[in-house]
């Protein structure tokens, strides 16, 4: 599995990024690795497929946010792990909480 990590961040040590790429464990085209569930892909290797990202990130499954993103200028400030609901930015002060977008076409601001 391939996880692009960026430079931006390099200085910043207590900062963890990284964007996966269609190579990895699990899934097969067109979907490959898969770590969406808004799209008609196998739950399961879902699942495991954000398990394995996450994991090398060094995030466990009570550690990370979602949002259902909807193409708005909402943002959502978060505390908590978990769906937060609909937003298209998170933001928290708290420590140990990854913030998940799912990207495509579109660029991520992080």
């Amino acid at each position: 599995m391939f996880i692009i990590k960026p430079h931006i961040f390099n200085s910043f040590p207590q900062i963890v990024a990284g964007v996966s790429t269609k190579i990895g464990h699990n899934g097969e085209p067109p979907y490959c690795f898969n770590l969406s569930l808004n799209v008609d892909d196998d739950i399961t290797t879902v699942l495991e497929n954000r398990k394995i990202f996450f994991g090398h990130l060094e995030f466990k499954n009570d550690e990370i946010v979602y949002q259902n993103q909807i193409h708005s200028d909402i943002i959502t400030i978060v505390e908590s792990s978990g769906n937060c609901g609909e937003s298209d930015a998170l933001i928290t002060s708290r420590f140990n909480l990854a913030l998940v977008l799912t990207i495509a076409d579109c660029t991520p601001i992080l």
